[in-house]
């Protein structure tokens, strides 16, 4: 699943997150998946500053789930901060992608458990 993207300092996602729409659908779909939500920022500023702001990130994708009918024993979140961040092949560089948008970013991994 595609990652959602975030603004430099916000929580929220920069616009409507229709991948957490769909992570939600396919979770009551399917009530032996588990979600992993993984939360990333850029490396500006501190590595304090940075952890704290993917916490908020993973946070608010697992309220977001909650509040659409998801059980929360279901979400298992993680925040990483600046750490594992993407690479910009050399096509995006000529395309102009912002790297550090890249990086500002929720992943989402599925989990069967059962």
């Amino acid at each position: 699943m595609r990652a959602v993207g975030y603004p430099l300092h916000p929580a929220t996602p920069s616009a409507p997150a229709t991948q957490v729409t769909e992570a939600v659908e396919v979770l009551k779909a399917n009530p032996d998946w588990y979600l992993e939500i993984h939360a990333f920022t850029d490396p500006r500023g501190s590595s304090a500053y940075n952890w704290k702001l993917s916490e908020r990130r993973a946070l608010s994708v697992q309220r977001y789930r909650a509040l659409h009918g998801v059980d929360g024993r279901r979400l298992m979140v993680d925040w990483h901060g600046e750490k594992n961040q993407i690479a910009l092949s050399e096509a995006q560089r000529v395309a102009g992608i912002d790297q550090n948008q890249l990086n500002r970013r929720a992943e989402f991994h599925f989990v069967v458990k059962r």
